[in-house]
C-alpha cells in the first residue's frame, strides 16, 4: 500500500512529523523507516513502538484528514436520522478486504436491531473527535486492546471484560 500516514509514537505518545532534516517511508518490505540528512541511508523503526495511521482519502464536515483510528461521530446513520449526533465509530484499515471501515461504537437506540459499522462510504457527516491512540475515552466507556492480527478489527473491552470480538 502506497499513500500518506502519519507515524504515532506510543512510548512518547506524540505524532510524529517530517522536516527539513527527518521524514518517513515504509520500505519494499512494509517496515516504517526513519531518513535523516545527518545519516546517511536509513533507519528501520520498531513497529511495537510506532504505529503508522494511514490516510482514508477522506476528510471530515471541518476538512480535516480522516486517517485510520480516528475516532468520528455523525447524526446521519445510513438508512436512519434523528437530526442530531446518533452514533461514534472507528475507522480502520481491513487488510484482507484492502478498504477502511467504519466500526460503530455506540448509537442511537431508535435505530433497529444492531447497528454494524460498513466501508467507508457514504458517511458525509463524519466529524473527527478523536484518535484511538490517545482518546481512548471516548469510546463511551470502551477501550480499544487491541486489533486482530488477521483482519485489523479493533478489539473492544468494557470494564477489563472484551465485548466485541473479530469474526474472522
Amino acid at each position: 500500500m502506497t499513500g500518506k500516514f502519519k507515524v504515532y509514537d506510543k512510548v512518547e505518545e506524540e505524532w510524529l512529523t517530517s522536516n527539513d532534516t527527518v521524514s518517513f517511508l515504509i520500505d519494499a518490505n512494509g517496515i516504517l523507516c526513519r531518513c535523516s540528512t545527518e545519516l546517511i541511508g536509513l533507519s528501520r523503526l520498531d513497529p511495537d513502538r510506532y504505529k503508522v495511521c494511514w490516510f482514508t482519502g477522506q476528510l471530515d464536515k471541518n476538512g480535516k484528514e480522516i486517517y485510520d483510528g480516528h475516532i468520528v461521530r455523525g447524526g446521519n446513520y445510513p438508512f436512519f436520522s434523528e437530526g442530531k449526533n446518533n452514533y461514534v465509530g472507528v475507522v480502520f484499515w481491513d487488510k484482507e478486504d484492502l478498504t477502511f471501515y467504519l466500526s460503530m461504537i455506540r448509537i442511537s437506540k431508535r435505530v433497529a436491531g444492531r447497528a454494524v459499522g460498513g466501508i467507508l462510504v457514504g458517511y458525509e457527516d463524519l466529524e473527527i473527535i478523536g484518535h484511538e491512540l490517545i482518546d481512548g475515552h471516548l469510546l463511551d466507556g470502551k477501550n480499544i486492546v487491541a486489533r486482530c492480527p488477521q483482519c485489523g478489527n479493533p478489539v473492544l473491552k468494557e470494564n477489563g471484560v472484551i465485548r466485541e470480538t473479530c469474526d474472522c
